[in-house]
């Protein structure tokens, strides 16, 4: 999700939970290691499938020829970063260990990170926790420490009370950096 919370062409704010949180990472600039990306793709690595693509990886291994994922390895390290982006609110991100050093440190824009304490598709300290070691002045946030990850897309209980917390926080971070934005 994009955010221009004046709706004028102004300061932009990007949201994201889970790959989106990758998402948003990306057009502040976050960038792919394309050696890691690389192993992912030759099968060098194998990485648990997500619960929902299970057949994900073998799919794509039956329909990309060796010059496809030469091409996608190539790409993948590109720069995402969007000067627009003014500010990133993170939920739950992922891929954050494909993700280089040197472009999480290199992000000036305000970060808030959000994340749950059981969550099992993007342990924190794997992913937001990693995102808020390297990212200058990113704040970091359990919004539940027994929650899991999909809290915030299932009807589960208590999932209201976090997901209006996490979305009250949000709204509250846009408008104060947005307004304060130096593009403003």
């Amino acid at each position: 999700m994009v955010l221009d919370i004046l709706d004028d062409g102004g300061p932009v704010g990007v949201a994201g939970f889970s790959l989106g949180g990758y998402t948003a990472a990306a057009v502040l600039g976050a960038r792919i290691d394309a050696d890691v990306f690389g192993s992912i793709m030759n099968r060098q690595v194998v990485l648990p499938p997500p619960p929902e693509y299970p057949t994900l990886a073998d799919e794509l291994a039956a329909r990309l020829t060796a010059d496809d994922v030469a091409e996608w390895v190539a790409d993948s390290g590109r720069d995402y970063a969007d000067e627009r982006i003014c500010a990133g609110f993170l939920i739950c991100p992922a891929q954050a260990e494909l993700i280089t050093d040197a472009s999480l440190t290199a992000i000036t824009a305000p970060v808030s990170i959000w994340w749950v304490g059981d969550d099992d598709q993007t342990p924190a300290e794997t992913n937001a926790l990693r995102y808020a070691s390297l990212i200058p002045g990113a704040t970091e946030h359990c919004a539940d420490p027994a929650a899991g990850h999909y809290m915030f897309v299932k009807d589960l209980p208590g999932a209201d009370l976090i997901r209006t917390r996490v979305g009250t926080a949000a709204a509250d971070f846009f408008r104060d950096r947005l307004r304060r934005s130096p593009a403003s």
